[in-house]
């Protein structure tokens, strides 16, 4: 085998474990966001909006719970642009620096 060839096997396992790399991280994350969204439909509501009782306050729990849920999904990606320009680093000090602001 030549060097060309031996460069181009390593290339093709290097490319087949970013695949199921990936794969299994995609895997995850839409199980993660099931999981929430199953969560919010049948548990969040009863916890965090037991003060809404009357008739119609149920549908409306669940409409709450799920705009929120909505929300995270459509700021995700401009999370990952804000990733893209700021970097990992300085985004992570931001949002570090965020949640102590919060907390404080």
């Amino acid at each position: 085998m030549s060097a060309i060839e031996n460069e181009t096997v390593k290339n093709k396992k290097i490319g087949r474990k970013a695949a199921v790399a990936a794969t299994v991280g995609t895997i995850i994350e839409w199980y993660d966001f099931f999981l929430y969204a199953t969560a919010s439909a049948l548990i969040f509501p009863k916890l965090f909006f037991q003060h809404l009782t009357r008739i119609l306050e149920p549908c409306n729990r669940l409409v709450r719970l799920l705009s929120v849920f909505l929300l995270v999904r459509l700021v995700l990606p401009f999370l990952g642009i804000t990733v893209i320009v700021l970097g990992a680093k300085r985004l992570l000090f931001l949002l570090c620096f965020l949640w102590g602001s919060v907390a404080w």
